[in-house]
Order: structure tokens, then C-alpha cells, then sequence
């Protein structure tokens, strides 16, 4: 994210040639270090953002919008009173400093018309807002710096405006030159003569990090293109950077300066190339705008090796970055909260199975308590009052005749006698009742243990594959159909939120909010008579042109398997633990073994052995499939199956994805 020397000349310049002569419409600030300035230039409206948040400081012109506060703060009102209706003279950024100041025409106290100045530093932790009359004294910044805070630079009303200190840094083009090759090439040079006359008094500093310390307005991502352009490494120590690498740098630099002090920028955004198995790149299976974001800059930049998106200005390269980390952000917002409640659901589940499992263990001799009433019944007649134990022979001893009786379960056959423990004080019928009741009582606890374990083991089979829907879920819509997915199994109540906090619309998102809350929309979805459309299955090509499909979650799972699929078509599934249902739209004579193949991959790949090797795939017609009365959703049963093993591999779904030729198994 290097908002550095180099992006703020490329904006800075961008907004002149388009803010330029532009009237102020309105001024906002929506957030505590965020301003929005609407500039009608050209017949168009522009909405200017400064941002001085910490984390992500910035100028750019914006398509987004945010809801604004009921009352305005008080730097906004003073911006609205001095800047408003007044018109754009001129942007501009001097010397790489990330400072881009915005002259604006307006009316003083007076009536008279004056040039009051808004600078807008980009630096990080240090980044502020500040507003300047034509005295240079400042009217008001967004952020106050007192003596306390700073002793170099204060920013306070009616103090003079002092632009960040100076740095000890070459600035690229300040040669008094008759071209910008010229200049770039003069700039060029020296930078590297710089670098290089340090060679012996620092020997051990990394390339990279001396590029950064001589170059006015570099930022560490410069310095590491510039490097990658030249073929060093930008790790490399200043004592290994022989005469060839000075020049390669010296060459490579003059191209990039030559370009930027031409004014002929490259703005992109710099994209994660999704990795497959083996550490080759991929793209199967996600939109380009759904690939995470990771940098943006004014020039192409090679030394990532990732994918790039190019855009015709520097403000649309940026605002679709901040827009793609925002989306990423409320995503993994929204997947957490829903990840920690399935997570709670699932330690639940297993502690109570742990319990129930304990119960099962405790209850597993009753058929032993069920044996010792039987053979004091049998032998009443020997057990003499009072004693303590007996002796008793045991008629479901082993035995060679056939009509030996059958022996009970669990029962010890390994001795003719068995010691019974007897209470001396119960008579020997009431010792045979005690012994039936304590097996009633095991018995009856084995029973509901085992239905209740079995019940939870499903829940757990549920839970588990709605996590694993919750990890390859990639957009809002198919988090949205999990979380309405538990709300309908009860693991959510309406308006709740994934981490068991009731949402309030109102408090979230100010005043109005309730007109366009989801609860809202639903409501008009209801009274139109419509239903937000579901989101549509995994679609892929088989290398013998036959549809497959893969469901996203388990709603999306029934309905494939039970409502659209024929009872013909092709069922696949990781057998024994969560995954996709997969279905093979059958057409003439029999699915060929390369579809079922490449199919099972699929089924592998999206289950919870995505990572694994060597996967049991099942497969059947759809008419065996079937669901269980009451079964959550996702869940069925089937029989007539078959199965195959395969190791799932991101290279052939890439082709299946593209519809090309694949290995054949």
C-alpha cells in the first residue's frame, strides 16, 4: 500500500487536469479522519476523499459513499464556511513529498476573494488535513499539534504553515534540463553516484534499503521494482553491488524516471494469484474481482509476481483497491462471526458426546448385572441368608449339547461358577431383584446414550460441513444462504448475528437505517411477491462436454440431489465426511470413466479432504439417493453404490473450468 512520492505526483497531477476550475459543492465528513468534497468540473461531479486514517491514508477521487453524521463535526462546518462554492485554481504535489495541496478561490470575511490552500499530508501515523488562508497561517486541521505533542512542527489555528520537515534525499528531476529524458537521466546518475561512493562506509547495507534512504519520494515496493528491473537482488549488501549492477540500476532507474517526470503512469492493482497443489499459479474457479487484493502503485509492477488489473487513472486504481480490502474485510467479518459460532456449536457437540459416550461405558456391563439375577434365581435354594457372596454355577457356561441354553450377551462363559457379591442384609430373592433393576436401569441408559450419541454425531457430520461451506464460501450472497441456512435450524434467531450479538441497524448505521436494513428488503421482498434469487451451483465442463454441477452449501446440496437432478444422472461424494454433492447431467448411453473421473476430483476437492491424497468417492444413480425423515439439510442416504479413488489436483478443475482437454485416469 505505498502511498509514496511517486502516487502522489500521479494523483496530484490527475486532479488538477480534472478538478481544475471546478466549483465546491458540498464538503462531508463521514468518519473522524475521513473528509469527502463534492467538486462539480466539466459538467461532471467528483467526489474528492482525504483520508488521514493511520492505516490507510489517502487522496482520491471516489465513486463510494458513506452515510454522513446527523450533526457536522466542527472542522467540517469551517471547511463548508471557507471552501464552499468556491473554485479549484489548482492541485499539485511539490518535490515527491506526499503532500498535495488543493487551491481553492473563495470569499473571506470581508467579501474579498482570497486563495485558501487545503493540504492534504499522506505520512502515515502523521497523516493530517489542514486548511491555510492566503497568509499561510493555518484556519483549522483536521488533527491538532500542540508543543506537547511535537516540538519541530505545530499545527494550531492561526499558527504559520510550515510544510514536514526536509529530508536528506536526492529529489528526481530538479536538474535545470530541456527534456524529462534529460532530467531523468542527470537524476539517474546521480542517485547511483550516491550509492556507490557509500559502498565503503557502509559495506553491509542491503541495496534496497540505501535506494530507499537516497531517493526522494521511494517507498520500500520502488526500491524492490527497481531492483527486480535491473536483475540485483534487493537484498544484496552495498560491499557485493559491483560496477555492472551499478549501471543496471542507473539504466533501469532512468526508464522509470523518464516515464513519471513524463507524466506517463501505469496505474494498477497488484492481485493474489490463487496457488494450486503443486505451487503453480491458477485462476479456476474465482472471478477476477473476487481475487484478493494486495497493492496498488502508478507504475506496473513486476517484482511481485502476481496478477495485475490496470485502470485508466490513478484515483480508479486506488478506490478499487480500498473498495476490494473493504469487501475482503466485511467478508472475513461476517464468515468469523458465523466460523465462531458453528465452532461453539461443535465443542458443544463433542463435549456432550464425550458424556453421552462416557454413559455408554458405564452402562456396557448391564447384560453381567441381568446374568448375576438369573443365577441367583436358579440357585436360591443354595444361597444361605446372610451371606456376603456365592458361588453359583453358571448355566450359560459353554457347552457341547444342543439344547444348552444360548448364553447372554456380555456374559463371562469361562468358568462353570461365578462369584456373585451378595448384601447381607437383602434376602437372596431380594439380591436377584437389586441385580434385575440395576440392569433395567444400565439397559435403559444404554439406549437413550446411544440414540442421543448417534443424534449427535449426525449434528457434528452437520456443524462439520457447514464449516467447511464457510471456508470455500468467496461472496456475501453465499455467506448470507449459511447464515440463513442456521437461522432456519434454529442455531439463529432472526436478526442475529453470527457471534450470538443481536444486530441494531440503527446504531450501526445511523439514522434511516432501518429503511434499508435486510430487514427491510426481506419485507419488500415479500410484499412484491419475490424472494432474493439463490445463488447458483458450482458449474463445470467435463472433457466429454457433460455438465457438472457442485453444490455451494447444503440447502444448495438438497436441491441439486432432490429437486433438479433426473433420477438418472450421476450422484458423487467424499464418503464419510463433509463435502459438496456433485451431479453428472447424464445424455445418451452410459457417463463416460474420464467424466466420472474428473467429477470424483471434483467431489475430493471440495470436501474435507481438499488436501488429502488417495479419496473414496462414491457414486450412484440419483434415483438411490435418498433423504431421511427429519435429516438436517445436506444430509441423505443411499445404496447401489460404487467407488473410486482420486487425489485431488487444482490443474485439471482449471481445465474443466475452461473447458479444455483433460488427462484421461
Amino acid at each position: 500500500m505505498p502511498f509514496d512520492g511517486f502516487v502522489t505526483k500521479c494523483v496530484a497531477e490527475e486532479l488538477d487536469l480534472l478538478l481544475r476550475g471546478g466549483r465546491v459543492e458540498k464538503v462531508w465528513q463521514p468518519e473522524r479522519d475521513e473528509i469527502h468534497i463534492l467538486i462539480r468540473s466539466h459538467g461532471t461531479n467528483h467526489r474528492l476523499l482525504i483520508s488521514a486514517n493511520a492505516s490507510s491514508p489517502r487522496i482520491h477521487l471516489t465513486r463510494a459513499s458513506k452515510e454522513n453524521p446527523q450533526s457536522a463535526p466542527l472542522f467540517c462546518m469551517i471547511l463548508r464556511k471557507h471552501l464552499g462554492g468556491g473554485k479549484v485554481v489548482g492541485v499539485s504535489a511539490a518535490g515527491f513529498e506526499r503532500v498535495v495541496g488543493i487551491a481553492v478561490e473563495s470569499a473571506n470575511e470581508l467579501g474579498d476573494v482570497a486563495v485558501k490552500t487545503l493540504y492534504a499530508e499522506i505520512m502515515g501515523k502523521y497523516s493530517n488535513v489542514i486548511l491555510v488562508n492566503e497568509e499561510n497561517r493555518v484556519i483549522d486541521a483536521l488533527i491538532h499539534v500542540d508543543q506537547d505533542l511535537s516540538s519541530v512542527r505545530e499545527v494550531m489555528p492561526a499558527r504559520p504553515y510550515a510544510p514536514p520537515p526536509a529530508q536528506d534525499k536526492l529529489v528526481p528531476g530538479q536538474m535545470a534540463e530541456t527534456s524529462a529524458d534529460e532530467a531523468a537521466e542527470a537524476s539517474a546518475g546521480e542517485i547511483i553516484a550516491k550509492i556507490a561512493a557509500s559502498r565503503e562506509e557502509l559495506p553491509m547495507k542491503k541495496i534496497s534499503a540505501a535506494l530507499l534512504d537516497t531517493i526522494m519520494g521511494a517507498s520500500p515496493l520502488f526500491c524492490r521494482e527497481l531492483c527486480h528491473r535491473a536483475g540485483v537482488g534487493d537484498q544484496t549488501p552495498l560491499a557485493l553491488i559491483g560496477s555492472r549492477d551499478l549501471e543496471a540500476l542507473r539504466a533501469a532507474l532512468a526508464v522509470i524516471l523518464t516515464s513519471v517526470l513524463s507524466e506517463r503512469y501505469s496505474p494498477c492493482v497488484v492481485l493474489r494469484e490463487p496457488q494450486a497443489l503443486d505451487g503453480a499459479k491458477r485462476s479456476f474457479g474465482e472471478r477476477e474481482s473476487e481475487r484478493e487484493v494486495l497493492d496498488f502503485y502508478c507504475l506496473p509492477v513486476r517484482s511481485s509476481g502476481e496478477g495485475l488489473r490496470n485502470y485508466e487513472t490513478m484515483s480508479d486504481a486506488m478506490d478499487a483497491y480500498y473498495d476490494g480490502r473493504g469487501r475482503a474485510a466485511s467478508l472475513k467479518q461476517r464468515k468469523a462471526g458465523l466460523t465462531k459460532l458453528v465452532g461453539n456449536n461443535l465443542a458443544r457437540c463433542r463435549k456432550k458426546l464425550a458424556l453421552q459416550q462416557e454413559s455408554m461405558r458405564e452402562a456396557a456391563n448391564r447384560d453381567t448385572y441381568k446374568l448375576y439375577g438369573e443365577l441367583i434365581t436358579a440357585n436360591i435354594h443354595a444361597i444361605p441368608s446372610g451371606a456376603a457372596s456365592a458361588s453359583l454355577q453358571n448355566y450359560y457356561y459353554a457347552a457341547t449339547a444342543d439344547d444348552a441354553p444360548a448364553p447372554a450377551a456380555n456374559a463371562t462363559l469361562s468358568d462353570a461358577f461365578v462369584e456373585v457379591a451378595l448384601d447381607a442384609e437383602l434376602s437372596p430373592q431380594a439380591n436377584a431383584q437389586k441385580y434385575f433393576k440395576k440392569y433395567r436401569k444400565a439397559a435403559s441408559t444404554w439406549k437413550n446414550a446411544e440414540a442421543q450419541a448417534a443424534e449427535s454425531v449426525r449434528e457434528l457430520n452437520y456443524l462439520e460441513s457447514v464449516l467447511l461451506e464457510l471456508e470455500m464460501s468467496a461472496t456475501r450472497q453465499e455467506i448470507d444462504e449459511i447464515r440463513q441456512e442456521l437461522t432456519a435450524q434454529k442455531y439463529l434467531s432472526e436478526g442475529q448475528q453470527g457471534n450470538g450479538q443481536r444486530a441494531d441497524n440503527r446504531q450501526r448505521q445511523g439514522k434511516g437505517s432501518r429503511a434499508n436494513g435486510p430487514r427491510a428488503k426481506n419485507s419488500r421482498a415479500k410484499a412484491s411477491g419475490t424472494r432474493p434469487q439463490p445463488s447458483p451451483p458450482r458449474l463445470f465442463t467435463s472433457s466429454d462436454g457433460l455438465a457438472i454441477y457442485v453444490g455451494k452449501n447444503n440447502r444448495q446440496n438438497d436441491q441439486l440431489t432432490l429437486r433438479t437432478a433426473s433420477s438418472n444422472d450421476v450422484w458423487l461424494h467424499a464418503r464419510n465426511m463433509p463435502g459438496s454433492h456433485v451431479i453428472v447431467k447424464k445424455q445418451r448411453g452410459d457417463v463416460p470413466e474420464r467424466t466420472l473421473f474428473e467429477a470424483a476430483t471434483l467431489a475430493a476437492y471440495f470436501s474435507k479432504a481438499k488436501m488429502s491424497e488417495n479419496v473414496n468417492i462414491d457414486y450412484t444413480q440419483v434415483k438411490n439417493v435418498k433423504k431421511p425423515p427429519g435429516a438436517k439439510p445436506g444430509m441423505v442416504i443411499y445404496e447401489n453404490h460404487r467407488t473410486l479413488t482420486v487425489t485431488p489436483d487444482e490443474r485439471l478443475l482449471t481445465s474443466l473450468s475452461a473447458g479444455t482437454t483433460t488427462v484421461t485416469p
